[in-house]
């Protein structure tokens, strides 16, 4: 019984010591790259929504990247903030979109336009402030080839 113990345990240790060349895939890999121009819509910076005022927060950020697995799309991913005043209303729940619109670089094509559809939930937080503040991420995928030509971002509430 000891000797199998020990020969079971020799054959792991000399199995494990072996090189095994991709057994395990390779994960993948973001490259970050430059991000283009990107600004707030004036006339969508804020927004009135049952007595609420919704506004962006200056404070946005963009972050630019491909994935290696997938270089022909690049991806920018919108880490942004709403700020919402006089949040001390009835309502629990309240909608808004967010708008992305990509343009080329001299602005006369419009290459993309995304709408996503936000929630805030003000059951969740506090209501000691005047501004509560809600983040939120959203991602826009687009082909790796308009990325190159050049583009700029606006993004609006709606």
């Amino acid at each position: 019984m000891f000797k199998k113990f020990i020969l079971t345990f020799l054959f792991l240790c000399i199995l494990t010591s072996c090189n095994f060349k991709n057994l395990i895939p390779k994960n993948n890999e973001l490259v970050y790259i430059d991000c283009p121009k990107s600004l707030i819509l004036l006339a969508g910076s804020k927004k009135i929504e049952k007595d609420v005022i919704l506004s962006i927060n200056k404070n946005y950020r963009i972050d630019c990247f491909y994935n290696t697995d997938q270089p022909d799309k690049t991806i920018f991913e919108i880490n942004y903030i709403i700020d919402a005043t006089n949040s001390d209303t009835d309502t629990s729940l309240l909608s808004f979109d967010f708008w992305v619109f990509l343009t080329n670089k001299k602005e006369n094509i419009k290459i993309d336009e995304l709408v996503f559809q936000k929630i805030i939930d003000f059951e969740s937080i506090d209501n000691d402030s005047e501004v509560s503040q809600f983040s939120f991420k959203d991602q826009v995928i687009i082909d790796s080839e308009k990325y190159k030509e050049g583009i700029k971002i606006f993004i609006s509430l709606n």
